[in-house]
């Protein structure tokens, strides 16, 4: 058996090993594990073959840690026995073994103290102690020994004492206990043994090994710490032991470690009196400053355990005071004591606030957060004076030191896009404490800041993290303002003198920008961002400064927009960017410049609109004609580019319309390369198929030109006039669109650009349709004709955006016979059409297409509704549309009751509440429907009303899945409401409140057929006939929630 445990452990660890036998190794080796006597096999081949492997050696304490919790009384001690018979081996023979064979042996002892130690063997410490003593006459202790002793405490503390392990609570009970019992058995054996073990090995000649021990020894110290009575380290010499470890002669790691021990030491619990004691014992904020913390002779995992350390201690004693009891903080030696010691604290807090190295400074971070909440506190508090921790001095270097710390590194160049993100995670986190500063001393912290933008922006210095600073804290400046930090009365904000100092330096910016901005990148981002984030000082005429001219000023904000600063940018980063900026900054201003000025600018701006197309593009064998722009390389900056167009578009939009000439000379600057390039690409169309950078090309024209359009889309207001150059040159966009159009109707990307392009046309058109019919019914005409003939290549996707357009067009245009007209031959075949794809489940290939098909189902439901809302329900009713009316009804109520898809339900029952409204009496109600007149629906009570009161008892009451108590369901009776509220009010006039006789009778009878007691129904009908809908609905709710329980 020996052998074949060695044999296997070796082949299972071999790498080169033959698989098949490997398998076989593993299953024994697993078979060994799970026996009830392979521990005792491994337990013999351990204690009587010292010279088996160190895998097979690892191997048998695995399986020893696995049976442990498995064993019985007997079992136990037989392998407590063993075990130290084996260490006494060990140690007498001087065997050093590997650490990690080391710590297995650590960990297996350790395990079966937690076992045997309460109520089986409680002298197992006392054992373990009586292996570390040398037995040579001379003193002293057994290295060998001394190093497992203090292996096995750390992981008996791990065990039962840490308490960042989530332990069941049957477990954290039976620790507590093992915790009592060596606490009342052999607590000061430990504590003894670690003090001596200090004693002994810090006088031996140092060695790797005897700074393990030291090291452990210091850990151990920590960690039991918290759980042990601390008395029992508290004396000088045992203190001064552990302080040594700190000594700037020690090494780094060590150091470390005994840091460590000393932030657990600080961290125990106890009361506020006796903790202010300890700090004071302790005294670590003088024992700190004597180390040698400079930052060139110091490793930086160390420098991050002082600060650590010393932002313990800070907390700890802000803890002091927030813990203390009135009485406690009303005795002024207390209290002083505590803030003096705080104080104290600051020099170092400072010191590693300004480290070179963020992860150093911010482990102080708490402590500066703890010390500015507990100021904010206690700001008002007329009882205990806290003067001494609220004083500017400290204020004021804590403020100094955070800016400071918001400046960029000499090493960081700024060009690291996650150094950068990192160190912003940084900065907010000290923003925050910047503004709680302010909140404390509002002038101090107006002072300070005032002074970092000013001496960073326009002082001497043009270093560019220098300048960036400034930027930032101006940004920061601003935010302070608009969140009202400084508890401004909201009225006066806007009046008051720090908003008038910031925005005086927003123009003192603007007027230095060209020596400002030509430093870095992030310098001019944070520029272009924050004068975007003001725009409204820009317009808005109530904000003065003093020798200000808004207009000049805007004229030189452009001017850097347009130069290698913005949007001509070499960093693609802040080039991209700054085309955005540029565009919301024009949306937002709507700038009004000489048309001179506005010539220059647009003609600047000329090379930028210049599309290229460099990407070669591979094309998809199953579908040529689908094209993924998402795929394309150059994509995103074709994205951007869409910015400038529309930002061109919004400049000569803002052109006076009595200068028609002027504007549309402008226009065609723009307009006719794109013009001429859409020409070619129609001239090539018989490659697209094999050359996708046509289709491409044409896309992105189309997009360009559509974009282009779009920032006229405000420039006429409803019916103003408009002139007819500027309408020439739309009929021109659309004849052209369609031409596109009709020679790549195969391609998705020229369609969804097509779309784009009319929609953005006609938003214009149809500001003033008496002057702009004709126009708009060739383009619908056209378009509407060629999609419903290739109906069947449109996407999902793209039939939604349809229906959309749809429901625009109807209601723009519903009050023209001719446009009336285009959609009652529209109607059917859409509808149909799109049912159809509704309704067939074979192309619900994945969970992508069901939703879209469920996005396309409420675009169609939302289209029917804005028929109703557009005083358009008479399309529905029309020879050509009639005879698919029931057809739409029955769908809607099927819709209806489909409550897994609630918002699909809620629409459907929404829209045929409309049609109770419009049609309920038999004939149209709506005064405004064109086409409403006469119009007499069948058969309206079969069709429509009775479905609709069976509908509103059926789906909260025979419905299984209907649940009032959730809220989208009871949206769903939200709806019912108004529709039995409609019903009973057919045929009424408007805003009256007479109820239907017939419909209440309708009511009464099919409640009764339900087999509802007739005071039930009578209390629900006068409920529906005196209540208003509001009122209704809560009844209906409570109704359904106690008949449905």
């Amino acid at each position: 058996m020996d052998d074949q445990i060695q044999q296997a452990v070796e082949i299972a660890c071999n790498p080169s090993a033959n698989n098949e036998l490997k398998q076989e190794a593993l299953q024994f080796i697993k078979e060994v594990k799970t026996s009830n006597d392979g521990w005792e096999s491994c337990l013999s081949l351990l204690h009587k073959n010292q010279s088996i492997s160190e895998q097979t050696k690892f191997f048998i304490f695995q399986v020893l840690d696995e049976k442990i919790e498995d064993l019985n009384n007997d079992q136990l001690l037989h392998l407590k026995n063993c075990l130290f018979q084996y260490v006494n081996d060990l140690i007498l023979n001087k065997v050093i073994q590997a650490v990690y064979i080391r710590n297995a042996i650590a960990k297996t002892m350790a395990l079966l103290f937690c076992r045997i130690y309460v109520n089986i063997y409680p002298n197992y410490l006392k054992d373990l102690l009586s292996l570390i003593k040398n037995n040579n006459g001379n003193g002293g202790y057994n290295e060998m020994a001394t190093d497992l002793y203090m292996r096995v405490l750390l992981v008996i503390h791990s065990e039962i004492g840490d308490n960042l392990i989530q332990r069941k609570r049957v477990n954290i009970e039976y620790n507590n206990t093992v915790k009592d019992a060596i606490r009342s058995n052999d607590v000061t054996n430990l504590t003894s043994s670690w003090k001596d073990i200090l004693s002994y090995f810090s006088q031996q000649e140092p060695s790797d090994f005897i700074n393990e021990i030291l090291n452990n020894t210091v850990q151990s110290i920590g960690d039991y710490i918290s759980w042990v009575e601390i008395n029992l380290i508290l004396d000088n010499d045992y203190l001064n032991l552990i302080f040594q470890f700190l000594g700037n002669s020690r090494p780094s790691n060590q150091r470390i470690v005994t840091s460590n021990t000393f932030m657990e030491i600080i961290k125990k619990k106890m009361p506020v009196l006796k903790k202010l004691n300890l700090m004071t014992v302790l005294n670590l904020t003088s024992v700190i400053s004597n180390l040698n913390l400079s930052q060139s002779s110091q490793d930086l995992e160390f420098m991050e355990s002082i600060s650590k350390l010393v932002n313990a201690i800070g907390v700890e004693l802000i803890l002091i005071l927030e813990n203390a009891t009135q009485e406690e903080l009303a005795n002024n030696e207390f209290r002083n004591l505590t803030m003096q010691q705080i104080l104290q604290v600051f020099p170092l807090v400072f010191q590693f606030l300004r480290h070179e190295y963020d992860d150093v400074a911010v482990h102080v971070f708490p402590f500066i957060g703890a010390y500015l909440l507990f100021l904010k506190q206690n700001i008002v508090n007329e009882n205990i004076d806290f003067s001494p921790l609220n004083n500017e001095e400290i204020l004021t270097s804590l403020l100094n030191n955070i800016i400071l710390k918001m400046k960029y590194d000499e090493e960081d160049d700024g060009s690291d896009d996650e150094d950068v993100e990192a160190f912003q995670e940084v900065r907010n986190k000290l923003k925050s404490f910047q503004e709680s500063v302010m909140v404390l001393n509002e002038n101090l912290g107006l002072s300070v800041l005032t002074n970092c933008i000013n001496e960073s922006l326009f002082g001497e210095s043009k270093e560019w993290r220098k300048l960036e600073l400034g930027l930032f804290e101006l940004t920061n400046y601003s935010e302070i303002l608009k969140n009202n930090i400084m508890n401004l009365p909201k009225t006066m904000v806007n009046a008051s003198r720090p908003y008038y100092i910031f925005n005086e330096m927003l123009c003192k910016v603007v007027e230095n920008a060209p020596k400002i901005l030509v430093h870095h990148p992030l310098i001019q981002l944070l520029f272009f961002e924050l004068i975007l984030k003001h725009y409204n000082f820009f317009v808005n005429s109530n904000i003065v400064v003093e020798g200000i001219d808004k207009q000049v000023l805007v004229l030189k904000v452009l001017k850097i927009f347009i130069s290698e600063f913005g949007v001509f940018n070499s960093n693609s980063k802040v080039k991209l960017r700054s085309w955005f900026i540029f565009y919301r900054f024009i949306k937002m201003t709507k700038p009004k410049v000489e048309d001179y000025i506005l010539e220059e600018l647009i003609n600047n701006l000329l090379p930028l609109l210049d599309i290229k197309f460099s990407t070669q593009v591979a094309i998809n064998p199953k579908n040529p004609t689908e094209i993924e722009l998402e795929n394309l390389e150059d994509h995103s900056n074709f994205e951007s580019q869409l910015y400038l167009f529309e930002s061109v578009g919004l400049l000569i939009s803002f052109v006076d319309n009595s200068k028609a000439e002027f504007q549309v000379k402008l226009m065609e600057v723009i307009l006719q390369p794109l013009f001429l390039n859409l020409e070619n690409c129609i001239n090539n169309v018989r490659q697209s198929k094999s050359n996708l950078l046509v289709p491409i090309q044409t896309h992105h024209l189309l997009m360009a030109i559509g974009t282009f359009i779009k920032g006229f889309e405000n420039c006429f207001n409803a019916n103003e006039i408009i002139n007819e150059k500027f309408l020439n040159h739309l009929e021109q966009i659309s004849t052209v669109v369609i031409i596109t159009l009709e020679n790549f109707i195969d391609f998705n990307i020229i369609r969804n650009a097509t779309r784009f392009t009319l929609v953005r046309v006609f938003l214009i058109l149809s500001k003033n349709v008496s002057l702009t019919n004709n126009l708009l019914e060739f383009i619908l005409n056209k378009y509407l004709s060629l999609l419903l003939v290739n109906f069947d290549l449109l996407k999902i996707s793209e039939l939604i955006e349809f229906l959309n357009f749809i429901g625009q067009i109807s209601h723009f245009l519903n009050k023209f016979q001719n446009f009336y007209g285009l959609l009652n031959n529209l109607i059917t075949p859409l509808i149909t059409k799109t049912s159809a794809i509704i309704d067939d489940k074979s192309i619900e290939s994945d969970d992508f297409v069901k939703k879209e098909k469920e996005n396309l189902l409420i675009t169609l439901i939302s289209l029917l509704i804005s028929i109703s809302n557009n005083n358009l329900t008479s399309l529905l009713l029309t020879p050509e549309n009639g005879p698919i009316f029931g057809t739409i009804v029955n769908k809607l109520l099927n819709y209806s009751i489909n409550i897994s898809e609630p918002q699909v339900s809620k629409l459907a029952i929404a829209e045929l509440n409309n049609l109770v409204v419009v049609l309920g009496p038999g004939y149209i109600t709506d005064p405004e429907d064109i086409n409403g007149k006469n119009v007499i629906v069948e058969d309206i009570n079969t069709i429509l009303i009775n479905n609709l009161i069976i509908l509103s008892f059926e789906l909260p009451f025979k419905h299984t899945d209907f649940d009032i108590k959730n809220s989208q369901h009871r949206s769903l009776v939200t709806e019912i409401a108004r529709i039995l509220k409609s019903i009973s009010l057919i045929g009424s006039p408007k805003n009256s409140d007479q109820p239907n006789e017939s419909m209440i009778n309708n009511l009464q009878m099919y409640m009764s057929s339900l087999n509802i007691q007739g005071n039930v129904i009578e209390d629900f009908l006068k409920n529906l006939m005196n209540s208003n809908e509001k009122e209704f609905n809560k009844y209906l709710i409570n109704f359904i929630t106690q008949f449905k329980g």
